[in-house]
């Protein structure tokens, strides 16, 4: 029943997008970082955000569906919004239902399975319905931690471990810092279970194509990684800095219940929980090794970049509550248990609130970039735009080079790097018109950085207007834009 009920929920939420002429309003503006490419790599062969600069600034296998959604659907918009959204559902029941059973699996209460899956659901809700590829994410990673803690590696048939080493390579495909998350749980596993060297080979053999990914990345664009990873890790290993999850901690600010806190506050519950004497030893060390490896994650951002994180890269988090509740299983008092769920429910009520408000309106970088597709039309030309770009260049009709590099190829990187001058880039690309969101006034002149989402420890490259914009819309962050032949 509950399972069916989340269903008919996930639903219903999914139909939003049809209230209104054009669904692209009701997605996150880093999606279309995905479509475009997409629609590119369909019409060329070759994934480009901008004609001129081929890329890999994507995570495959959530690529992977979105082109192939985008090419069932025959570039048709209604009809493959409403293949998306169907995807998107789809995950969203399969994550209350692996977070429920393995719960289940692991002993926990009702209460307990409850709880599981409305965090994970709050999140998904959060998150997945913006179009965002951790929408494959959480489910993938709660199947995985299903499945190593039902069985050691060592009792394991050859062929359910190379389904454990496929099912770990589609982890991290479907978001590559996830790898993050499952190098402590690995070592674990190593350490507890003792496989025979012969499983390493099987592990390898499902894991194929994350190899194969790797060497054709690499070949293709000569990196493994995604250029947007490198974008955000020009800094060099420097001191950490908390800046990468002030955006997180500022949500207290926004809800009267925020996830982070929420979760660290079931987490919170779950390490203080005494555990039986009776407890499954291994289970509790994969547990803790989950818990470490959430850990790791943060402090991996806080280490390599300065960029601010934004609300997706809670899907830890997610994974985090799931191992709480299961550590709860094992000791927690009833009373804790009701104080999680409601801990759950609060949440889930958070996250309606959240999705429920969200029109064209609403949207205010749907919104700038409606506004610039009505600028185009009288004035066109090739345009740029930093951060904000996904959306408009969805609906121009002509391409937008992407200023921040998250979409770029080594050679872009390369000029971020020695801080090229803002103009000088612009007209290396040919820019006619140039798209700034959020430009700060100083001494009576815009102020222009790019990327303006770097911390100070990043390149940049800056420039100047001292003239009016030709086109100017208020909103959170105003949008300006500017000739180019404007900028010093």
């Amino acid at each position: 029943m509950g399972l069916f009920g989340i269903a008919v929920f996930i639903a219903l939420v999914m139909s939003q997008p049809f209230r209104f002429s054009d669904p692209s309003y009701f997605y996150f503006d880093d999606f279309f970082y995905y479509l475009v490419p997409a629609r590119s790599f369909l019409a060329t062969g070759t994934f480009s955000f901008h004609p001129a600069v081929p890329t890999n600034g994507f995570q495959p296998l959530w690529m992977v569906i979105v082109a192939s959604a985008l090419a069932m659907s025959a570039h048709h918009a209604l009809a493959f919004y409403v293949l998306l959204n169907a995807i998107i559902a789809a995950l969203f029941v399969f994550s209350f239902y692996q977070a429920t059973t393995l719960l289940r699996e692991g002993g926990a209460s009702r209460t307990l399975q409850a709880a599981g899956g409305v965090l994970v659901a709050a999140l998904q809700l959060e998150i997945a319905t913006t179009g965002m590829e951790v929408a494959l994410t959480t489910p993938l990673l709660l199947w995985l931690t299903r499945k190593v803690l039902a069985r050691s590696l060592s009792e394991m048939r050859p062929r359910a471990l190379a389904g454990i080493g496929l099912l770990g390579s589609g982890v991290i495909l479907s978001r590559l810092d996830a790898a993050v998350l499952l190098l402590p749980l690995a070592v674990a596993l190593v350490w507890t279970d003792r496989p025979k060297p012969s499983a390493f080979g099987w592990l390898a053999i499902g894991a194929l194509p994350l190899w194969a990914y790797g060497i054709t990345s690499y070949v293709l664009s000569g990196s493994a990684l995604p250029i947007s990873g490198h974008a955000k890790m020009l800094k060099g290993l420097t001191w950490p800095t908390l800046h990468p999850l002030e955006p997180l901690a500022l949500e207290l600010g926004r809800y009267a219940v925020v996830s982070p806190v929420a979760f660290l506050v079931v987490f919170a519950l779950a390490a203080f929980a005494p555990a039986k004497a009776d407890a499954d030893g291994r289970a509790r060390t994969l547990i803790n090794a989950g818990f470490i490896g959430v850990l790791a994650y943060y402090a991996a951002y806080c280490f390599l970049t300065d960029w601010r994180l934004w609300f997706w890269y809670k899907y830890p988090l997610a994974w985090l509550c799931v191992l709480g509740c299961l550590k709860m299983a094992s000791g927690a008092r009833r009373s804790v248990e009701i104080v999680t769920l409601g801990i759950a429910t609060l949440l889930m009520i958070v996250a309606i609130r959240i999705m429920i408000p969200r029109t064209p309106s609403s949207n205010w970088i749907y919104g700038h970039a409606r506004a610039i597709a009505e600028f185009e039309k009288t004035h066109p030309g090739n345009y740029a735009m930093g951060d904000c770009a996904g959306t408009a260049a969805y609906l121009l009709p002509s391409p937008v080079l992407q200023t921040e590099g998250l979409v770029g190829d080594a050679a872009f990187l390369e000029h971020v790097r020695k801080r090229l001058p803002l103009r000088a880039l612009l007209e290396t690309y040919g820019i006619d018109y140039y798209a700034a969101v959020g430009a700060e006034m100083h001494d009576g002149c815009y102020a222009l950085r790019e990327p303006a989402m770097a911390g100070p420890a990043s390149p940049t490259m800056i420039g100047r207007v001292c003239s009016a914009p030709l086109l100017h819309r208020d909103g959170p962050l105003a949008l300006d834009v500017f000739r180019v032949a404007d900028v010093e």
